[in-house]
């Protein structure tokens, strides 16, 4: 399935970059490292990572959205 895990700290960097600004990139690595670390334990596939990127981008912006930002 959909990896959840990068889902969960893909979801607080974009709001943080939305946010933030520019400035967050720097937390990038945090988000590329838990990625990383899920196709090295062959818990998921690359598919199912870059999936849950989406997922927490997709959910970023309808917090965002919400949030009136």
């Amino acid at each position: 399935g959909i990896s959840l895990h990068t889902a969960g700290v893909t979801l607080p960097w974009c709001l943080g970059v939305m946010t933030v600004g520019t400035a967050y990139i720097y937390v990038l690595p945090v988000v590329v490292a838990v990625g990383w670390a899920r196709i090295k334990l062959r818990e998921h596939s690359t598919a199912q990572v870059a999936a849950g990127g989406l997922l927490g981008m997709v959910a970023a912006l309808v917090v965002s959205a919400f949030m009136g930002s």
